[in-house]
């Protein structure tokens, strides 16, 4: 049985992306949800564990199983255990290597690109504002394509 703690408050920016923002040990951020109601919300003193996280964000809820990614039989923090601490884990070391050497191997440049991707892919605005609106359009752009190389690919014929 796995007895590991569950993390809930997951981070839509992750802490090791803001550790680079820290200079001499402080990060001053606003309240995000003071400053859309409108407030005059200075930034504060924070740490990068205490800003850009919602609770179970990132959790596979149960009416997901079956429907979304085919992510049955997956544990219910697997997106943010498995697939996106694997990614973080990675990000220290290049971003050192880009400091330090100013370079990467191109195995390395891919798992940067894998990072900068989820930064904005895990924007809950973009989310939100973008994909939840266009999905339908770009399912309609893809799918004659789709379809079209489905029939050549069954048909025998490539082009």
């Amino acid at each position: 049985m796995n007895t590991k703690q569950k993390t809930k408050d997951q981070h839509v920016v992750p802490e090791t992306y803001l550790r680079n923002f820290v200079k001499k040990d402080q990060l001053y951020a606003p309240d995000i949800s003071k400053v859309k109601s409108g407030l005059n919300e200075f930034p504060k003193r924070k740490s990068p564990s205490g800003i850009c996280y919602l609770k179970d964000y990132y959790t596979i809820k149960e009416d997901y199983q079956g429907h979304y990614f085919n992510l049955q039989g997956h544990d219910s923090h697997f997106v943010e255990d498995d697939v996106l601490t694997s990614l973080e884990n990675k990000y220290p070391i290049l971003y050192e290597l880009i400091i330090i050497k100013n370079r990467l191997t191109s195995s390395e440049a891919i798992d940067l690109c894998d990072f900068i991707t989820t930064l904005k892919l895990r924007n809950p605005y973009w989310f939100e504002n973008v994909i939840k609106n266009k999905i339908r359009q770009w399912a309609e752009e893809i799918l004659p394509e789709l379809v079209e190389e489905k029939r050549r690919s069954t048909s025998g014929t490539s082009s």
